[in-house]
């Protein structure tokens, strides 16, 4: 049987092993991305730092997804996310082993796709594979994106600091 990156590279999506790129590359590949299927993980947070509409479609492993997962991708107005439950079984736990139904992905990859092209028919497609995402990323991740989401705030708290310590320096 075919794995699911094997019938989406038939279908013309670039693999993608996200753990594989810096930070800056895989911005790069996501912005220039127009449909992005990955299952949910954390694989997809770099996304916050894409500002070019892209539909994710993200394969559940459990029922429901996160509420604060769920959050991450509303408070993105470009990104259409299209959640896709196509598991044989679902985990009880984010990391609990929930099994994949190819086929069911597949089709459900396919509407949407058909979809997608009556409205648009030229998008790059990329698709993340997160078995082996290395997490030791996450750390350089919340800083960029505190920086990013509060740019007065973190500059600011660096002014009073160096302030504080300038003056305290001369007395």
């Amino acid at each position: 049987m075919e794995s699911l990156e094997d019938r989406l590279a038939a279908l013309g999506f670039e693999i993608v092993y996200p753990e594989l790129l810096t930070m800056a590359q895989q911005i790069e590949t996501y912005s220039e991305a127009g449909f992005i299927v990955s299952i949910e993980g954390s694989a997809l947070h770099t996304l916050v730092f894409c500002d070019t509409p892209k539909t994710v479609a993200i394969l559940q492993r459990r029922h429901s997804m996160s509420v604060n997962f769920g959050n991450h991708l509303r408070w993105q107005p470009r990104i259409r996310a299209v959640p896709m439950r196509c598991m044989k079984e679902f985990g009880k736990t984010f990391n609990e082993g929930a099994v994949l139904d190819v086929p069911a992905a597949v089709a459900q990859i396919r509407r949407e796709l058909r979809r997608m092209e009556q409205q648009e028919r030229e998008t790059r497609r990329v698709t993340v594979n997160e078995e082996r995402y290395a997490l030791p990323l996450l750390a350089g991740f919340l800083l960029l994106l505190l920086e990013a989401l509060l740019p007065e705030a973190w500059t600011g708290r660096r002014r009073r600091t160096n302030g504080a310590a300038t003056k305290e320096g001369r007395s």
